[in-house]
């Protein structure tokens, strides 16, 4: 009798998990294909709005480029292209404020990573028309919301906001100044007469941009001529230069901080009667920029940076973040010359100079066999 009963209850169980098992399966199959079909319809859909958007924003109408582009978000929240396009027509409506919130949003709230983006659409917005008013006011918004530093300090290439933000510099408080910044005052008088030798040195003063691979510089002159006579590249001294010049050969090997630094350079500085520079920034805010005054002009000169006008003193430095928007000008009949010499900024860790200088090496090596194989690219 127990037999009996077992068995049909027994066989009715197995029954019963046999017929759940092959529902869930089916169930499993079943969402499988639903979340295939989301998926592929969250991409046209995402593709549809994004195109829509592009098309409201070519004919100039934002409001509806700018819903369009949000639509199209929400189906693709990660979509860069579609976050850059929004950020243009939210540009060109004002909204300064949605285009930061919509970066913090883009990033994950990474203020570097947001700084960087602000940075890149104002100056593409500057490059299309110098002008434009936009630009400005979006600096000074992302200053007050704490995304950056300082409204005038906007790196082309990277902005590392834990080093410490000043457009200008005591050179007094700087550990440079008892180690070389000081010895280039009390050696002015050489240092001018090596310049005078320089013009005896056949092939040794270039326009700038035109050799050490700046050629960004060479756009930012505006009228006569910018010139420059090199020391030291990025790590790499020029010994005929340095041979003829032994007084600031003897300086510059006391400063590491310029001579070993990947991002640097060391040269006189020449500007022509007549010859000025767009305001620019540097790539990156690793540096800091020292200029001691050898010739300079009673009047018509001088060197903005930030907000702030100073005038070079013969035989004194002055000392500058070129990471901050900044520009100089020769309108007087007379050349201006300087000694200028880039170091690092006393706030980069050397785990950080070395990484800086690995990295620039590696690309430096890239190049250099792009060009072995193919004829192609720029050393």
């Amino acid at each position: 009798a127990i037999a009996s009963t077992t068995t049909p209850t027994t066989t009715f169980y197995s029954h019963s998990y046999s017929v759940h098992l092959t529902t869930l399966f089916l169930c499993i199959l079943l969402i499988d294909s639903f979340v295939v079909v989301d998926a592929r319809t969250k991409e046209e859909n995402h593709k549809r709005f994004f195109e829509k958007g592009n098309t409201a924003l070519m004919r100039g109408s934002l409001e509806e480029a700018t819903a369009y582009y949000h639509k199209a978000l929400v189906y693709d929240g990660s979509h860069e292209e579609t976050y850059s396009h929004l950020s243009i027509a939210l540009f060109h409506l004002n909204k300064f404020r949605e285009i930061i919130d919509l970066y913090m949003d883009a990033t994950g709230n990474d203020r570097v990573r947001t700084a960087r983006e602000v940075i890149t659409l104002g100056k593409m917005a500057t490059d299309a028309d110098p002008d434009h008013p936009g630009p400005p006011k979006m600096y000074e918004l992302a200053e007050l919301l704490g995304i950056l530093p300082s409204r005038h300090q906007r790196p082309s290439g990277y902005l590392d906001t834990s080093i410490i933000s000043k457009a200008w510099w005591d050179p007094r408080e700087l550990d440079e100044w008892d180690e070389w910044i000081s010895l280039l005052e009390s050696e002015f008088e050489h240092i001018k007469a090596e310049l005078e030798a320089s013009s005896t040195h056949a092939g040794g003063w270039h326009p700038a941009g035109t050799r050490y691979g700046n050629e960004r510089d060479s756009a930012l002159v505006q009228g006569s001529q910018w010139s420059e006579y090199m020391f030291y590249d990025r790590g790499v001294a020029m010994e005929d230069a340095l041979n003829l010049s032994p007084t600031v050969a003897r300086i510059l090997s006391l400063a590491p901080s310029a001579t070993e630094c990947a991002i640097c350079q060391s040269h006189f500085s020449s500007m022509l009667p007549r010859t000025s520079s767009s305001p620019h920034c540097s790539a990156s805010n690793y540096r800091l920029t020292a200029h001691l005054g050898i010739s300079i002009p009673s009047s018509g000169v001088g060197i903005r940076v930030g907000s702030e006008t100073r005038v070079w003193e013969q035989g004194k430095v002055l000392v500058f973040d070129d990471s901050f928007d900044h520009e100089v000008w020769n309108d007087s009949d007379e050349e201006r010359v300087v000694l200028l010499i880039n170091f690092w900024h006393p706030s980069v860790p050397m785990a950080t100079r070395e990484d800086i200088r690995i990295s620039l090496n590696e690309k430096q090596e890239e190049t250099a066999q792009q060009v072995s194989e193919t004829g192609e690219g720029e050393l």
